[in-house]
């Protein structure tokens, strides 16, 4: 069974002998937060690129992406549609937005601007409300929910009272987060170097590994490119791509 939130804060105390941390301001969740987020950045993990079906807001003129949406790869619409998809800067969605005279086939998408969607729900933190991604023209669509966005996630941030709640890891992972939860309080806490500095490595080289070889267990992958930023395999280069 995957452990839940309540699980990892246990084990950051039971690090400082049961005890909460007494540093000014510093909460046990904060500690689990930033160590989920130094996990995500340790490695290239291929289970951090995902999947989401996704529709645009009422206006037409955003995406609504995921909380945990880092990097744009791709927006899909599927069918038998000839949609194109091109990745740009917000000062070409506004040019887009000016110009009646564009191509009702291609949609631009901007993700140097990436903002968190208002929500009537108060016990949703900024921080982890949806993103909207600025686009131009709407997407000509009968039905929006076709649009499949493939991305780069991040950290699902937590907050107190997400006791229950699982974080966004793999199950492998949960021994990596364990250790650098431990380590990062006892750092804050003591000014020492914890064991589970340790720990740390020899649990992220032992994770690079088993998800190094994962792929190869199932074949080669063929007619592939390799992309320096995400050091992943895509038949495209993630910006723009035409589907039949």
């Amino acid at each position: 069974m995957a452990r839940t939130a309540d699980s990892y804060l246990k084990l950051i105390e039971h690090a400082l002998h049961s005890t909460p941390p007494d540093a000014q301001a510093l909460k046990t969740i904060d500690v689990l937060n930033d160590a989920g987020r130094a996990l995500f950045g340790l490695h290239d993990w291929p289970w951090k690129r995902r999947t989401a079906t996704v529709t645009t807001d009422a206006a037409g003129e955003n995406l609504i992406v995921p909380a945990d949406f880092k990097e744009f790869i791709h927006l899909d619409e599927g069918g038998t549609s000839t949609l194109k998809v091109i990745q740009t800067t917000m000062e070409e969605i506004l040019n887009v937005r000016s110009n009646t005279a564009y191509d009702p086939l291609v949609v631009y998408v901007s993700t140097d601007v990436a903002y968190n969607a208002p929500s009537d729900d108060q016990n949703i933190e900024t921080d982890r409300a949806p993103k909207l991604l600025p686009l131009a023209p709407t997407p000509a669509l009968t039905n929006q929910d076709q649009l499949t966005l493939y991305y780069v996630g991040g950290w699902r941030e937590l907050e107190e009272n997400d006791a229950s709640v699982v974080p966004n890891i793999p199950v492998e992972c949960e021994r990596l987060l364990v250790c650098l939860s431990r380590a990062f309080v006892i750092h804050w806490e003591d000014g020492v170097k914890a064991i589970d500095d340790e720990d740390v490595q020899v649990e992220l080289s032992r994770l690079v590994g088993e998800f190094g070889r994962r792929q190869r267990e199932y074949g080669p992958m063929r007619n592939t490119v390799r992309t320096r930023l995400r050091g992943a395999r895509y038949p495209h280069d993630g910006i723009t791509r035409q589907t039949t």
